[in-house]
């Protein structure tokens, strides 16, 4: 009986060493994690003030500094300059007309569906509103004024150069007149200045 005693004492003591040194890691082990966890926050936190500084010492760079002076290098200028099909520089508020055939204004209201006749260089609506005829489709000679062009290097636009149409504006022009008043965004390609 002395024996069972001491055996199943021994078990209970084996238990709680056991016991007690799991919790001795996990608790050794949990203030190695807060420890590498206050470091890193500590790091993160340095980089972030560094990087906010940075940030508002360049803010402040830029409003005591012209733009131009900011730009070294003449390339970085020539590219947020677009150049029409012609090779003429397009600016805002220019005129310019479209030179590309078959483009298609999709965003335009339902009584500009249609096309031109270029014969008669009248607008012809659609007969019917199937997905590729719900469009305005553009000719060539269409003008428009240029509202905006988009620098290329702030904003990843792939077609920069945002041009408004305004019906009966340039009418006398090319003969073309738009049916309803709209906005589109053209590639340089896609259009060119008029003198």
């Amino acid at each position: 009986m002395r024996k069972i005693a001491t055996i199943s004492f021994l078990t209970c003591l084996l238990q709680n060493v056991v016991q007690n040194a799991s919790y001795l890691c996990h608790q050794h082990s949990r203030s190695l994690v807060d420890s590498r966890i206050s470091s890193l926050n500590d790091n993160l936190t340095d980089k972030l003030l560094v990087k906010t500084q940075d940030h508002f010492r360049d803010r402040a760079r830029l409003k005591q500094e012209p733009l131009h002076a900011l730009k070294t290098d003449d390339s970085a200028i020539l590219k947020a300059r677009q150049y029409g099909a012609n090779g003429k520089e397009i600016t805002d508020s220019c005129v310019v007309r479209v030179a590309v055939a078959g483009l298609k204004a999709y965003h335009v209201q339902s009584k500009g569906y249609g096309s031109f006749d270029i014969e008669s260089k009248k607008f012809m609506i659609s007969p019917e509103f199937s997905r590729e005829r719900r469009c305005l489709i553009l000719p060539v000679g269409l003008r428009g004024e240029v509202q905006r062009i988009y620098d290329v290097d702030d904003l990843d636009a792939i077609h920069p150069i945002l041009v408004r149409f305004t019906p009966g504006k340039f009418l006398d022009v090319e003969g073309f007149d738009t049916p309803v008043p709209f906005l589109m965004h053209f590639d340089s390609s896609e259009v060119e200045t008029v003198d």
